[in-house]
């Protein structure tokens, strides 16, 4: 079986980071990314809005913009495409605010791993298969 291929946006700062979900990344076979990387938040946005991303990975420490203000403005673009934030040091309410704003899943760097990434993609991509399914179902 082919691969389906997913463009996905990582908004990360830290090259180190980038190399090590790169990695993760080219571990969950069943998908072949194409990675379009930004280091801040208006790169991100930028990126974003040359259209086609299927799917975010943001980092809510960046060393300009944080991952709160590009959720939100990501959000505004697109109420749908899947939005997954890591972080190193978000406290509780921080990832409850992320999650009331619309990010689908938080992941801790400290716990990042392959396998607790894929099932992240896995299961935030499905679930927006299955709006978009239910939304175009509504409109026909």
């Amino acid at each position: 079986m082919t691969p389906r291929p997913i463009k996905l946006l990582h908004i990360e700062d830290d090259p180190m980071q980038r190399l090590l979900v790169e990695e993760y990344l080219k571990a969950i076979t069943e998908l072949n990314f194409q990675i379009v990387y930004a280091e801040s938040e208006s790169a991100a946005i930028e990126e974003f809005s040359r259209g086609g991303i299927e799917f975010v990975l943001l980092d809510y420490h960046l060393s300009e913009g944080d991952g709160l203000g590009t959720l939100r403005k990501l959000r505004r673009r697109d109420p749908v495409v899947p939005v997954v934030v890591v972080s190193g040091a978000a406290s509780p309410e921080v990832t409850a605010e992320l999650l009331r704003f619309g990010a689908d899943d938080y992941l801790s760097k400290r716990d990042l791993n392959s396998n607790v990434l894929a099932q992240s993609i896995r299961t935030t991509l499905r679930r927006a298969e299955e709006w978009r399914s239910r939304r175009l179902a509504k409109s026909s």
